[in-house]
C-alpha cells in the first residue's frame, strides 16, 4: 500500500511511545537512560525479569505508574509504564494487554516466540482468538505495539524464509488497513531490532497504526540497548491522534523528543 503523507515535525505537540524487550535483565536493559534521553509518555516492556514490586519501584523512580501482566508456564511478564492515568485490561496473561489512553486503544503484545510448527500455531491462535475479536468490535482499530516474534515482509528478516512469516498477522494488517509506522517514514531501510548469536537478525519489534492515524507519525526510530533487542521509539502528532496534551510540557516535540531521532 502507498505510504500516507508525512507530517512536519516542526514544533508540533507530540506524544511518544517506547517499546523494549528487556531480555529479563535486572537493569531493565538500561531503561532509565532511555527515559532520560527520550522522555516517553508510555513505555511498553516485554520479557521483564524483575519481580512485580521491583518493576513498580523502578517505574516510580522514573516517575511512572506500572501495570503488569504475567504468567508462570512459561514464565513471562509484560508491563506498561505511563505518567498519565491509563485503563489497562489483561487480555492474555504475560502476552497481551489492552490499554486505553484517552480516546485511543492500544494492544500491547508479546507473541509466542520460535519458528517451530507448534510455536507458529500458538502465535496464529493468539492472533485469531484474542487479537482479532478486539479489532473486529472496535470502531477504530487499536494500535498494535510490542514484540511480534514474527515478520510479514522479507525485508524485515535476515536469511528470510517462510517459517518467520505470520499469515495471521499479515491477514489482520491487510484486512484492517494497518500501517507499519516505521515503514511510513523508512519504506526501504534494512533495519533489524533483534540480534542474538547464531540466530538470524530480524525486525521483531514494531508498531502498527490504523489508517486513520497513519499521518500522525513524526519519528520512528530504533535505539541500541544492552538487551538483545533494540528499543523502538515512536513520536506522533497528538492532534492527528485526536489527543489534546497541551497542558503537559514534556509532550512538546522539543529536545526531549528529538534527541534520538
Amino acid at each position: 500500500m502507498a505510504a500516507p503523507p508525512r507530517n512536519s515535525a516542526a514544533a508540533a505537540t507530540a506524544v511518544a511511545f517506547l517499546s523494549l524487550n528487556t531480555n529479563r535483565r535486572t537493569d531493565l536493559a538500561g531503561l532509565p537512560g532511555l527515559v532520560r534521553d527520550s522522555n516517553p509518555d508510555i513505555i511498553f516492556l516485554q520479557e521483564v525479569g524483575l519481580l512485580p514490586h521491583e518493576v513498580r519501584a523502578a517505574a516510580a523512580a522514573m516517575g511512572y505508574d506500572a501495570w503488569l501482566s504475567s504468567c508462570e508456564q512459561p514464565r513471562r511478564m509484560i508491563a506498561v509504564l505511563a505518567r498519565r492515568p491509563l485503563q489497562v485490561v489483561e487480555v492474555v496473561p504475560g502476552y497481551v494487554q489492552q490499554v486505553t489512553f484517552f480516546n485511543i486503544t492500544i494492544l500491547h503484545l508479546h507473541l509466542p516466540s520460535g519458528t517451530a510448527a507448534e510455536m507458529r500455531a500458538r502465535r496464529r491462535d493468539m492472533l485469531q482468538q484474542h487479537i482479532l475479536p478486539i479489532i473486529q468490535r472496535s470502531q477504530i482499530p487499536p494500535i498494535l505495539v510490542g514484540d511480534f516474534n514474527c515478520v510479514i515482509l522479507p525485508i524485515d528478516a535476515e536469511n528470510f524464509n517462510t517459517t518467520k512469516v505470520s499469515p495471521a498477522l499479515n491477514s489482520i494488517v491487510n484486512r484492517f488497513n494497518y500501517f507499519d509506522n516505521f515503514r511510513i517514514l523508512h519504506p526501504n531501510d534494512v533495519q533489524y531490532s533483534f540480534f542474538r548469536e547464531n540466530m538470524a537478525a530480524s525486525r521483531l519489534d514494531r508498531l502498527y497504526l490504523p489508517v486513520i492515524f497513519a499521518s500522525a507519525v513524526l519519528i520512528a526510530k530504533y535505539v541500541a540497548t544492552v538487551s538483545d533487542h533494540f528499543a523502538f521509539y515512536s513520536v506522533f502528532n497528538s492532534a492527528a491522534l485526536g489527543l489534546r496534551l497541551e497542558d503537559r510540557k514534556s509532550t512538546r516535540l522539543n529536545s526531549s523528543h528529538t534527541v534520538i531521532s
